[in-house]
């Protein structure tokens, strides 16, 4: 009996301050939820920078205040060192030549997207080991910031590389 006593206690104590701290969902954002459980309420937004006071303890971490935000990064990774792929000249007025070096036959798949995604020019083909060379020529596209998606396909293994491209007149 005694033990069930001893056990109880730190779970009850739990509960009282799991349930210490309750919210409501008055808070107008772009976007987020609100939920309800028997002992919590819980909310969140997305994009409130705002916040109070937290406070910190062996087994808790209270925020009292606005919502926190969830904070994630977009992008599109950059060339990276030893990628094997050049683009030049770059900026230039649409005229650019694409060269990368193959360790093996590849299909090589080459993607021209917009800064909003937009997938503009692709073209596939089958490219042998050593260096691969192709002239693009992308003088109907207005000036801009475009980025090529080079992708090589051998057996099981795919390699993608993202590079940007900036267009002038």
């Amino acid at each position: 009996m005694m033990k069930k006593i001893i056990c109880s206690v730190p779970v009850l104590a739990i509960t009282a301050l799991a349930s210490a701290q309750s919210s409501s969902p008055d808070v107008i954002a772009s976007g987020g939820d609100f939920f309800t459980g028997s002992t919590f309420t819980n909310s969140y937004t997305i994009g409130e920078m705002a916040m109070v006071e937290t406070f910190t303890g062996s087994n808790y971490i209270l925020t009292q205040g606005f919502q926190q935000p969830d904070d994630f990064s977009t992008g599109i990774s950059q060339l990276t060192a030893g990628s094997g792929l050049s683009i030049f000249p770059n900026p230039s007025n649409g005229n650019f030549s694409l060269q990368a070096q193959l360790d093996k036959d590849a299909t090589v798949k080459i993607e021209i997207y917009d800064v909003l995604g937009k997938l503009l020019f692709t073209e596939s083909q089958v490219a042998g080991l050593g260096v691969f060379k192709k002239d693009l020529n992308l003088t109907s596209f207005e000036s801009g910031v475009y980025f090529v998606r080079f992708t090589t396909e051998s057996g099981q293994k795919q390699i993608t590389t993202t590079q940007p491209i900036t267009i002038t007149r």
